[in-house]
């Protein structure tokens, strides 16, 4: 919520008047956040252009409550070589 208010103001705006809910870390979803930083091949905090640790987090909770993610993610007609990207 706080990076989509942040980085849209006018869509977090909205996303508050509708009620959005929200998810809180659990132990569970940061555990799978780490899964899927190590399928990445991030190592400790070396996170490139790509993928960023509240992404990882952001995945894990819809993951974990079954929830539908809708991402502004662009297509890749050619996939980077660091997975990370």
């Amino acid at each position: 919520m706080e990076e989509v208010t942040h980085k849209i103001p006018e869509c977090g705006k909205w996303l508050k008047e509708n009620n959005i809910q929200v998810f809180s870390l659990t132990p569970s979803a940061l555990l799978l956040a780490s899964q899927i930083k190590a399928l990445l091949d991030i190592e400790e905090e070396k996170y490139t252009k790509g993928v960023g640790e509240n992404d990882l987090f952001i995945i894990a909770v819809a993951k974990e409550t079954n929830m539908i993610l809708i991402s502004e993610e662009g297509r890749q007609n050619k996939l980077p070589q660091l997975k990370s990207n």
